[in-house]
């Protein structure tokens, strides 16, 4: 029995540790790629929110300022209406918002009596974004995401 050699069919497991080595590399890639691209597609789509919830604030305060509604100062009824969204989602004060529940909108305005064109302007917008916080105070720039107000 002179050549009876067994023949080597499976793999070591030095090779088997590598291989999944390299499989748990690649995953850790890939989910880190995704969740970078998950977190921009939400930043983008907060900023739309945003842009968009400025130009028709913005347009429903100069309605109030050159008096073409029988609203005389903001109401939450009234920007409400013009953003499309129920009163209960908006919150509309000259103070700064302390807390903001998930998928509402608060509007910060100055008040500026002396010049009737810009009587009431806004200061900021910020909106609670799947429980992330995010703001723009000229309507182009958008901060965020943040975890809280303060």
């Amino acid at each position: 029995m002179k050549g009876f050699r067994r023949q080597k069919k499976a793999f070591t497991l030095i090779e088997l540790i590598v291989v999944i080595a390299i499989i748990a590399i690649l995953s850790a890639i890939a989910t880190v790629s995704a969740l970078a691209i998950l977190r921009s597609n939400e930043k983008k789509s907060a900023q739309t929110t945003l842009t968009n919830d400025w130009k028709l604030t913005s347009q429903a305060f100069d309605q109030i300022n050159l008096g073409y509604t029988t609203v005389k100062r903001p109401t939450t009824a009234f920007i409400a209406s013009r953003l499309g969204l129920s009163t209960s989602s908006i919150t509309l004060t000259t103070s700064e918002c302390t807390s903001l529940s998930k998928g509402r909108v608060h509007i910060q305005y100055i008040e500026n009596p002396e010049n009737l064109r810009t009587r009431y302007q806004i200061k900021r917008i910020t909106i609670n974004y799947n429980g992330n916080y995010y703001f723009t105070e000229n309507g182009k720039d958008v901060r965020g995401p943040r975890d809280s107000l303060g």
